[in-house]
Parts: structure tokens; sequence; C-alpha cells
């Protein structure tokens, strides 16, 4: 079973905050784990303005962004093609999608993802109506 994360279960794994161990249960329990390669570029952004906003300090942010790394290292992270950035565009017309949402939609149905683990309502409900098993880290 392939589970894909977003990058708010991501961060969920590296900062300590509502439905982290929840999303540390997501992703002990996948077979395999996967995501696309914005999400480096999507958590890097949140770890910075977390930083900006002082909501870490700036030690907390450099460990951040080395367990980031460590993430990164055992996620199987596919890269972004034409063909994806399109499916993409038809998701966000078709479902209401914001972009990175609609790009991580599209890269979980490329790749075969049988879970789609998502804080975000929105693209949890589209991914439920494309036929993916969804586990939000905040719902218990």
């Amino acid at each position: 079973m392939i589970t894909y994360i977003d990058t708010s279960v991501l961060l969920k794994l590296i900062i300590e905050e509502d439905g982290s161990d929840r999303a540390a249960l997501v992703w002990s329990s996948a077979d395999a784990v996967a995501s696309v390669s914005l999400i480096e570029v999507e958590a890097r952004a949140a770890i910075a303005a977390a930083g900006r906003g002082r909501r870490l300090t700036a030690a907390q942010g450099r460990e951040a962004v080395r367990e980031l790394g460590a993430l990164l290292r055992v996620l199987h992270v596919m890269p972004v093609t034409g063909e994806l950035v399109s499916a993409a565009a038809e998701l966000a017309d078709g479902e209401g999608l914001r972009g990175y949402d609609a790009v991580h939609l599209a890269a979980a149905l490329e790749i075969g993802a049988t879970v789609l683990s998502s804080a975000d309502a929105t693209l949890c409900a589209a991914a439920a109506r494309c036929g993916l098993h969804v586990a939000n880290p905040l719902i218990v």
C-alpha cells in the first residue's frame, strides 16, 4: 500500500503540533510513503515562515531543516513532469483545488497511491471523490 503525504503531514512529523501523533501513525503504518518533489519547497517555505513569525527559534528552524532532509531521504519523491502539470491543471479546474494541492492529488493518482494523507479538508474531499482513501491527521 502506497500512502501519499502532502506538506501539511510532513510538517507535522517535524514540528510538534495538533495532529502530529496521527501523522506519525500514518507514516509508520504505510508500506511505502510518497510525495512530489515540490514538497521540499513547500516545507522549507513553511519552516522559514515559522521562523519569521517567531513560532520557531533559529535553532529550532535549523533542526527542522535537518529533520526535513532525513525524511526526504526515505520518502519516495516523484518528479514534476509536463504530464503531471497537465493532470494537476485539470484537477484544479474540476475539483476547485489550489495549485500545489492539485499537484499533490495528481501525483498521488499517478503513483497509484491507495491513501492520501493531508490536513487540508478540500484536498481530502477531492481525493475521496477520486477514489483514494483519506487520512486527515486532524480528524480522530
